[in-house]
């Protein structure tokens, strides 16, 4: 039985859609919708996220080579067919869809009519009401030098249903406008040469709540998330980053920490490291563990990289924190760490510590790879004689405000942030998009963020769900 999955996860069951289209010359589109494509699989006994047949990343950014598919876009809109939309992905299926979109998959299609478009946007910013079909195109290049290495192709979000094609080949689909997916587009590729994306983005109208008539059963029959009408604006298009990361054929995918104190000088961390050997022989590196204070000062709010937060004394642990491992080729595992440490202090929100895992993968002689995450540690329960929330088995009351925008520039967001400080507002929401670089690192030592539809790299105040597992839910 699967266990349940913090909210990230947890959304992208629901909303994440598309594996790769499987030959099935008896089948003929219908009214089979497509399947979830997000699943959780279990390796030995730990539980594993995929989507689209890879293993789900931590969306944390690394120092890796980073191609950013950010600025300006070719669009077109287009009126498309919403049930059509939504039907199983099969070779018939992807027939129709690229004859609506009359060539607009193609490599050589002619897009210099198209209007350009920023990427990330909104197709329909208010009080602009289009809810229906966008194109989105551009040419970008990948260096020689990546051939043979692990390249995925990664949006942070579009809203509502994308299909997505490289160099006029399908690549896959997904349902959802909150929840980040991502592609191995490694074969796709021409390396050292021009390439072209394609992405078709069908924003499916709303319906009113218990509207049965013939014209919204056509549009949708309420088989989206939401089913009816909500109360924000339905912001269509590639709303958020897009960027190809490129990795080692062996690479560490993730790392899911679960950290909580014991008592007032001791904590116990869980940590699942998930490797992925994307190459085609088999490979047994080692894995080596460091636990590292943060370091988070005024001049280093905005940095991206949790490795230049990381420069704080390495905090010792009890318990086996190297191993050596072994994957077979396309092979996917994560490898369990029990430790023990008396170095860490519990976060809080008037406490804020944070603490980096860093993860080296490789051997004595050579390293291979290595990753980075940030995390806290915290328990939260619930007294539920007294009806009581408690963190660190404390009392705590949380007072917060919600933003609901698509995004705030990185000043505005601050500026906000001091005055929320003043007025000792401990808790932010936001309930919509908002860019995770946006958002500001640390600083403000009494602040916790909690972000509904997306873990943004805040490393000082947030209060880290890792997207990890609980087991004992």
């Amino acid at each position: 039985m699967l266990k349940k999955l913090f909210s990230h996860l947890v959304l992208a069951v629901f909303l994440s859609s598309c594996a790769s289209a499987q030959a099935d010359s008896a089948q003929t589109p219908g009214p089979v919708t497509q399947p979830a494509t997000f699943e959780v699989k279990e390796i030995d006994g730990l539980y594993v996220p995929f989507q689209n047949g890879i293993p789900y990343p931590s969306w944390e950014r690394q120092e890796r080579p980073y191609i950013e598919l950010n600025g300006s876009w070719r669009s077109d809109r287009q009126g498309v067919d919403h049930k059509l939309t939504l039907y199983k992905r099969t070779p018939e299926t992807l027939t129709l869809l690229e004859g609506e979109g009359a060539g607009r998959h193609k490599a050589d299609y002619d897009d210099s009519a198209w209007k350009e478009k920023p990427v990330p946007g909104v197709e329909d910013p208010a009080p602009d009401r289009y809810m229906d079909g966008a194109w989105y195109r551009r040419h970008f290049t990948v260096p020689a030098d990546a051939s043979g290495k692990y390249v995925k192709l990664m949006f942070e979000a579009a809203n509502y249903f994308t299909d997505v094609w490289i160099n006029g080949k399908w690549i896959g689909c997904h349902e959802g406008g909150y929840t980040p997916f991502a592609f191995d587009i490694s074969q796709y590729l021409n390396y050292g040469q021009d390439n072209v994306i394609a992405v078709r983005v069908d924003d499916i109208p709303w319906l009113p709540n218990g509207d049965t008539s013939p014209e919204a059963l056509a549009t949708n029959g309420h088989n989206i998330v939401p089913y009816a009408t909500g109360d924000w604006w339905n912001y269509g298009g590639i709303t958020r980053n897009v960027y190809l990361e490129i990795s080692p054929p062996v690479s560490i995918v993730r790392a899911d920490v679960k950290a909580k104190p014991v008592n007032e000088k001791d904590s116990e961390l869980t940590i699942d490291v998930t490797v992925y050997n994307r190459g085609d022989t088999e490979a047994d590196p080692s894995l080596t563990l460091r636990i590292i204070r943060a370091n988070v000062e005024e001049n280093n709010l905005e940095e991206a990289s949790i490795k230049k937060i990381a420069t704080g004394r390495t905090i010792s642990v009890q318990g086996e924190a190297s191993r050596q491992i072994a994957l077979k080729a396309g092979e996917a595992k994560a490898f369990r760490f029990s430790l023990k440490s008396n170095g860490l202090k519990p976060w809080s929100p008037e406490a804020p510590n944070l603490y980096v895992l860093q993860v080296n993968l490789g051997d004595k002689k050579a390293k291979s790879g290595e990753f980075y995450t940030q995390f806290g540690v915290r328990e939260i329960s619930v007294d539920k004689a007294n009806a009581k929330l408690l963190l660190n088995g404390k009392e705590v009351f949380l007072r917060g405000i919600v933003i609901n925008n698509i995004g705030h520039p990185i000043k505005n967001i601050r500026a906000q942030l001091v005055i929320f400080d003043k007025n000792q507002v401990p808790l932010l929401g936001t309930s919509v998009p908002t860019e995770p670089d946006h958002l500001p690192q640390g600083g403000i030592s009494n602040f916790k963020f909690q972000l509904k539809e997306h873990k943004a790299e805040i490393k000082k105040y947030f209060l880290h769900a890792n997207w990890g597992f609980d087991e004992t839910a």
